[in-house]
């Protein structure tokens, strides 16, 4: 097996490899030895010679990608060039960028306090639970003030949507100044089965920033409405099991508690590995960001339009929106940055998901639906999910290892410094 590299640029490969007539023969025999084992009709000539080939650029893939110490991002395209005297192949690889990591030996952070749960923050809290608790009946009277309403909303800027404020069956609750100022209120009335556009102002707080503030049009359809029977806040605690409503506030106090310290600890494992990745070098292909950016779009808002019954046209125009919306193209630009820095500092640390720590990391969900650890692995591995979930460990894995080695400080004070054994 012998292959020659045509053409080669940043994140790209093209190559034409060569197979010997015995090195097909050998594939064909194995092939044949498949279908004899496990007591298989053989196939007509025709398929499977095709199988073979198939068969044989998946090796080649697989020698050249081991060779030149690469890995493809995408399914590699191929195609046969000739097969007179053995198989001639022409093989094009869409390539993860090479990454030139930066010094992590001494990484140090300024961080800001962990936050303390304020009084409002548990008043809200306390509001959630008396929602949570609400006992609900249908009603097809027009929406009133106090109601829960499931609706499709799609927002539109100048006719065209607004990425990430499209969603479909919504749950709302109908109260002044709720979700955007003025949209409760032009709810009142509606009744299921209606639609209607709301003219609103999008919230300053919209996590695009070049959509804050701005002229929209929400445009809903109610699918359901809910009269809402709340209980009082007095009957909170005996409703949860607490003896009082201090003991309940005690309680939410510490959950908000461990809430701001995990999302704290997140922010800063986030950015130690936002300061290695400053400091290496990375040529990200635009076909690869723009491939994320499409993937980004297919899980996060097309499923939303298409549940609405969007037309192709405008889920189009959508998708145009997505792509050209700049704190997106930053985002994603940032993550894949992030993910593949994580993976050369996996590489360069090899650090690895072992069998033991893929059972542990399972076996939480194992006992939840009641099987084997095993179980949920191979089921995991034939739904294709082993090789996602194995990366996030090792992405964890990887943000463990820098927080380890990281001198944080806080206002002048030191917090942390790195661990001994690191």
């Amino acid at each position: 097996m012998e292959y020659t590299i045509n053409q080669r640029e940043a994140g790209w490969m093209e190559v034409e490899y060569q197979f010997s007539p015995a090195s097909l023969q050998r594939f064909h025999h194995r092939l044949i030895q498949h279908y004899q084992q496990r007591q298989l009709p053989l196939p007509t000539f025709d398929v499977l010679q095709q199988q073979v080939h198939e068969y044989a650029a998946k090796q080649a893939i697989k020698h050249i990608c081991q060779q030149e110490r690469k890995t493809p991002w995408e399914e590699p395209e191929w195609e046969i060039l000739d097969s007179t005297q053995g198989l001639s192949l022409a093989i094009s690889l869409e390539l993860l960028p090479e990454v030139q990591l930066g010094d992590y030996s001494q990484l140090q952070v300024e961080v800001p306090p962990v936050p303390i749960p304020s009084e409002a923050t548990l008043m809200t809290r306390l509001v959630d639970q008396q929602y949570a608790l609400a006992e609900l009946e249908a009603v097809e009277r027009p929406i009133e003030m106090g109601d829960r309403v499931l609706l499709d909303l799609r927002t539109l800027h100048a006719g065209k949507p607004v990425p990430l404020a499209s969603k479909a069956r919504l749950e709302v609750m109908v109260y002044p100044d709720a979700f955007a100022p003025g949209f409760s209120e032009a709810l009142v009335g509606l009744k299921v089965g209606d639609s209607k556009s709301i003219r609103g102002v999008i919230s300053p707080q919209f996590q695009l920033e070049a959509y804050r503030d701005q002229q929209v049009s929400y445009d809903v359809h109610i699918h359901q409405v809910f009269a809402q029977n709340l209980p009082p806040l007095n009957l909170l605690p005996e409703l949860m099991g607490f003896e009082s409503l201090d003991a309940l506030t005690e309680q939410l106090y510490e959950e908000q508690r461990a809430e701001n310290q995990e999302a704290w600890l997140k922010l800063i494992r986030r950015h130690l590995l936002l300061q290695v990745a400053a400091q290496s070098t990375i040529a990200l292909p635009e076909t690869l960001l723009e491939a994320e950016m499409i993937s980004r779009w297919e899980q996060q808002e097309e499923a939303e339009l298409q549940q609405q019954g969007l037309s192709e046209d405008l889920q189009d125009e959508a998708l145009e929106q997505w792509l050209a919306e700049p704190s997106l193209q930053d985002k994603v630009y940032q993550d894949l940055v992030c993910q593949l820095v994580a993976r050369a500092i996996a590489h360069a640390e090899a650090l690895d998901v072992s069998p033991i720590d893929l059972l542990v990391a399972v076996k939480p969900f194992a006992d939840r639906f009641e099987v084997a650890p095993e179980t949920l692995i191979a089921e995991m591995h034939a739904n294709d999910q082993l090789g996602p979930y194995s990366d996030r460990l090792v992405n964890e894995m990887v943000l463990d290892f820098l927080y380890a080695r990281a001198t944080l400080t806080c206002e002048g004070e030191v917090l942390k410094v790195p661990e001994p054994h690191v």
